[in-house]
């Protein structure tokens, strides 16, 4: 449920990015849910929602998610010269800032009314040279009550 509602609120907050796809044709942010389809499509410029790991006990939840942010660029202007060749890092921080900008600006930190946003939000660019593509780690934490099981006649209730 973290991750779903993550998704919708990630889409919402880079609602009109626009990058290049692998024909330098300008197309919106698509946001992905957990991995790639094995398809074999560029699906690029993308963002995937991952669950990382949990941790619940008695009273409170936590968990981790990844958000991968993976643009194209060979750093080509609209004519397909190459002008900034190193550059498509930068598409991938403006994405990751739009977002954790909009994370800062969740009242109270709360998500979807049950999950809360705890800091640092952190993010790392990956050192891994697959020009033309490029991508960013960003990792956030977040706390909510563990469901509480009760015994009412015989019957679990889930409160």
């Amino acid at each position: 449920m973290l991750c779903r509602a993550l998704r919708k609120f990630v889409a919402e907050a880079t609602k009109g990015v626009q990058m290049p796809d692998e024909k330098g044709v300008m197309r919106p942010l698509t946001v992905i849910d957990g991995y790639l389809d094995r398809s074999g499509r560029d699906p690029s410029p993308f963002v995937l929602i991952r669950p990382k790991s949990v941790s619940a006990e008695e009273e409170m939840t936590t968990g981790k998610v990844e958000l991968i942010v993976v643009c194209r660029n060979e750093g080509k202007d609209h004519l397909g010269d190459i002008t900034r060749p190193m550059s498509g890092y930068e598409d991938c921080l403006t994405i990751v800032h739009r977002i954790r900008r909009a994370l800062m600006t969740l009242p109270n930190r709360v998500l979807d009314r049950r999950y809360v946003l705890s800091l640092p939000v952190s993010w790392t660019v990956h050192d891994a040279d697959r020009f033309p593509y490029w991508q960013v780690d960003m990792t956030t934490s977040w706390e909510w009550h563990s469901p509480v099981i009760t015994e009412t006649l015989g019957e679990e209730v889930f409160g």
